[in-house]
């Protein structure tokens, strides 16, 4: 995100963004295509496989190799298929997972929100070592997570309808934050959601919509523009 603002500002340099785009829509096919793959098998042995790290997910010969992609797209798929069961992939286990096991639950449902180390703090009031004993199996997760985390994923269902709204409102383009005080000022709810979540939520509507478009709410400024 810094990135693109400096891009926009003119304080770096200027990059193909015909380029850039054209990356991140083969990247969305291939998401498109994992997720088939995954709903596909889950509709035959009521499992999707995911994984937790990009060590992993390249040993395993996951297209692309980028773990947190493969998660979106099990997170998808589990969204079509919402009885089979998240997994991770035998390369990340160190020993055979125990029954009512929901690491991979927790890691593929915090990636689809978007949700930062950061946000984790804030939002499940944990710190990235505890997290990280929970997601390794070195300790127990405790119920509770599960429970805040509906409540972020229903505050992200309330906040996605918002946008939609804006969106039409807007002629087709959706307005996207890029604070906290924007993102409170622009789309005011009960429950705000993170900006990570905010931006995730642009981004799934973006992709299942080629007609839409985004624009900042606030412009960055250009050099002697200040």
């Amino acid at each position: 995100m810094a990135a693109l603002r400096a891009w926009e500002a003119g304080n770096g340099p200027t990059p193909d963004l015909t380029a850039v785009i054209d990356r991140l829509t083969r990247l969305e096919r291939l998401a498109d295509r994992i997720t088939e793959q995954l709903s596909a098998a889950a509709r035959d042995t009521g499992r999707i496989v995911t994984f937790r790290t990009d060590d992993a997910a390249a040993a395993g010969h996951a297209a692309h190799g980028i773990s947190a992609l493969h998660r979106i797209c099990a997170g998808r798929a589990w969204e079509d298929q919402p009885d089979a069961t998240l997994v991770f992939h035998e390369l990340d286990e160190r020993e055979e997972p125990a029954s009512g096991d929901r690491r991979a639950e927790l890691m593929v449902r915090v990636t689809m929100l978007g949700l930062t180390r950061a946000d984790i703090k804030e939002q499940l009031g944990v710190d990235r070592r505890r997290f990280t004993s929970w997601i390794r199996g070195d300790a127990a997760i405790p119920p509770g997570v599960f429970d805040d985390l509906d409540e972020i994923d229903d505050a992200a269902d309330t906040h996605t309808e918002l946008l939609e709204e804006a969106t039409t409102a807007a002629a087709g383009a959706i307005g996207v934050a890029t604070t906290v005080d924007e993102l409170a000022a622009a789309y005011p709810a009960r429950d705000q959601v993170p900006l990570s979540t905010h931006w995730a939520a642009a981004g799934v509507l973006l992709a299942d919509n080629d007609a839409l478009c985004a624009h900042w709410i606030s412009q960055p400024a250009r050099p002697g523009e200040q």
